[in-house]
C-alpha cells in the first residue's frame, strides 16, 4: 500500500533558472510513483512570487505545517523539488525540519540533491546545502539594493507611482486630473487652509485616494512633504522613509536626487510649504501627557453628534476638546470646546437630576482578604499578558501558523477581559439607585467624592462611567445632553 506525502512548491520572483509551479509539480508526482508515495490534491502546498528568507509571509507552507500537527498524522514525507523551496533560512530550515521529523515523524526529502544512504553524511550535505541557500539570499539582498541605490541617485522611480502620476513603461507621468488636485492641496496650505481643512474639502467633492480612501490629514501632509511633486525622487537606503524629516534638510540615510519625471509644483513653492509646515508645528505639538493618565473628570465620555467620535484635548497645554474624527479630516464639523466650560456644564446637570433622584455612590471599603483577591487577579492578567507577548514571538519567528496564532491570541484576550472584569468588581462598586449599601460598604456622596482632592482623576471618572452611559456635543445648538444608566 502506498503511503500518503505532502508535496511544497515556491517560487520567488527573483530567480529564473528554476522550475515552474507546474513543472515542479510533475517531477514530484513522477518521484513519489517511483517511491511508493501518492500525493493527495489537498495536501499540494504553494507559494508563488514569494521570497523564502521568512515564513511569516508564506500562507501555503503555514497550512502545510499546521496540517501535518493534526491528529493522526496525515502523511509520511514532505517532499521538495529542492531543500531551498522549504527555507532560505538557516534558522527556519532547523526549526520546521526539526519539528516534521522528530516531532511528527514526517520525514523532508529533496528530489533533485541525492544525500546518498549514510545518515552523518546526508547531515553534512544537508547543512551545506542551507549554508548555500542563505548565502545566495543575503548575496541577492544585496545586490538588489545596490542596484536600487544606483537607479535611486540617477532619480529613477523605484515604487507604485504616488497620487498624482501613474507609472508607463518604468516612468512618472502625470495624470492631468489628479495633478489639479495635487496643486490645489499646495496652493490651499499657501494660502493659510489646514490639513484638516483641507482633507474635508476633498472628501466633499469625490476626491479619492489611489487606494480608494476618502482623504484625511495624513494623506494630505504626505503629499505636501513629498519632494516628487517637484521633481525629485525619494529613497530610504533601510525600506522606510521618516517623513517628519524636512526636504531638503537632515535626510540622514534618504537619497534625493533630480528625477527624470515632470514635476507638478515648482521647487521654491515645495520649499516655501516646508518651511510654513516647520513653523506650524511649533505651535501643535503632539499630545505629551503620559500614556493612561486620566488629567480629567469626564475623559473619553464626550462624543461628536455628527459622527460619534469621542473629543479628544488637542494639546496637554490647551484645556480644548475637538472631535478626534475632525482632527484626522474625516469628520466635517468642528466640535471645539473649552474643558472647563464641558466639565462645569455636566456637572451642573448631574446636580440637579441627582437631587431629584436623590442617587448615592457606593465606595467599597477593601478588607485584607479583597485586597488579596485583587493581587492574584493582578497577576493573573499580567501573567496571560506575558502569554501574548510570548505567542506574538512565536508566530513572528514562524514556529506557529497564523491559525493557531489566531486561536491562541483569542483564548488569552477572553482571559485577560474575564480577569480585569473581576479585578473591577473587586475594586468598585456602585450604587445608582436609591437603597442602603451592603454590609461592609460607605455610602459617598458623588460629589464629595469629585471634591475630594485625595482622590484622583482616574478614580473620579471611573465613578462617574458608572453611572454616566454617554455624553453628547450637539453643536448646532451648543448643548450637551448627559445620558444616565437607569
Amino acid at each position: 500500500m502506498k503511503k500518503k506525502a505532502a508535496c511544497y512548491i515556491r517560487v520567488s520572483t527573483d530567480e529564473q533558472t528554476e522550475l515552474s509551479p507546474s513543472s515542479q509539480l510533475e517531477a514530484l508526482k513522477e518521484y513519489a510513483d517511483a517511491h511508493g508515495y501518492i500525493i493527495p490534491k489537498e495536501y499540494v502546498f504553494k507559494d508563488e512570487g514569494i521570497s523564502g528568507r521568512t515564513t511569516q509571509k508564506r500562507p501555503g507552507f503555514n497550512r502545510m505545517i499546521a496540517a501535518a500537527k493534526t491528529v493522526p498524522k496525515p502523511f509520511e514525507a514532505v517532499l521538495l523539488w529542492k531543500f531551498s523551496r522549504f527555507a532560505r533560512n538557516r534558522t527556519d530550515a532547523i526549526v520546521y525540519k526539526n519539528l516534521l521529523r522528530n516531532e511528527l515523524g514526517i520525514d523532508v526529502i529533496s528530489i533533485s540533491e541525492n544525500l546518498g544512504e549514510d545518515r552523518g553524511t546526508a547531515l553534512i550535505l544537508e547543512s551545506m546545502f542551507e549554508a548555500m541557500d542563505e548565502y545566495y539570499s543575503i548575496n541577492l539582498s544585496t545586490e538588489v539594493r545596490r542596484s536600487m541605490k544606483l537607479k535611486a541617485e540617477k532619480g529613477q522611480p523605484l515604487s507604485a507611482a504616488p497620487f498624482g502620476y501613474r507609472t508607463v513603461d518604468k516612468q512618472l507621468v502625470i495624470d492631468s486630473k489628479k495633478a489639479e488636485t495635487v496643486k490645489y492641496i499646495f496652493n490651499a496650505f499657501e494660502n493659510g487652509e489646514g490639513t484638516r481643512k483641507i482633507a474635508a474639502f476633498l472628501g466633499d467633492c469625490g476626491v479619492r485616494t489611489n487606494r480608494g480612501c476618502v482623504p484625511d490629514n495624513r494623506f494630505v501632509s504626505y503629499i505636501l512633504k513629498n519632494p516628487v511633486y517637484c521633481g525629485y525622487t525619494r529613497w530610504c537606503e533601510n525600506g522606510r522613509v521618516d517623513y517628519a524629516q524636512k526636504f531638503p534638510d537632515n535626510m540622514t540615510g534618504i537619497i534625493i536626487a533630480k528625477g527624470t519625471h515632470e514635476p507638478i509644483i515648482s521647487e521654491e513653492q515645495f520649499k516655501r510649504v516646508q518651511t510654513a509646515m516647520k513653523e506650524a508645528q511649533k505651535h501643535h505639538r503632539k499630545h505629551q501627557s503620559p500614556k493612561g493618565v486620566n488629567d480629567w473628570l469626564f475623559k473619553g465620555m464626550i462624543t461628536c453628534d455628527s459622527c460619534g467620535s469621542t473629543l479628544v484635548k488637542l494639546s496637554s497645554k490647551e484645556q480644548t476638546l475637538q472631535c478626534n474624527s475632525y482632527n484626522r479630516g474625516t469628520c466635517g464639523v468642528s466640535h471645539y470646546l473649552s474643558v472647563q466650560k464641558a466639565s462645569k456644564a455636566i456637572i451642573e446637570q448631574l446636580e440637579r437630576v441627582f437631587k431629584e433622584l436623590d442617587f448615592i455612590v457606593i465606595c467599597n471599603t477593601v478588607d485584607q482578604a479583597e485586597k488579596e483577591n485583587s493581587a492574584v487577579l493582578q497577576r493573573a492578567i499580567d501573567s496571560e499578558k506575558a502569554k501574548l507577548k510570548r505567542v506574538r514571538e512565536a508566530f513572528e519567528a514562524g514556529i506557529d501558523s497564523l491559525e493557531e496564532f489566531r486561536e491562541n491570541k483569542k483564548r488569552i484576550l477572553s482571559n485577560i477581559d474575564k480577569f480585569e472584569n473581576e479585578l473591577q468588581k473587586c475594586e468598585t462598586a456602585v450604587l445608582t439607585e436609591n437603597g442602603k449599601a451592603d454590609s461592609g460598604t460607605k455610602t459617598v456622596d458623588l460629589f464629595t467624592l469629585l471634591c475630594d482632592e485625595r482622590t484622583e482623576n482616574g478614580a473620579k471618572n471611573l465613578a462617574l462611567r458608572s453611572i454616566i452611559r454617554q455624553v453628547i456635543f450637539y453643536k448646532p445648538q451648543n448643548e450637551l445632553r448627559v445620558l444616565l444608566y437607569l
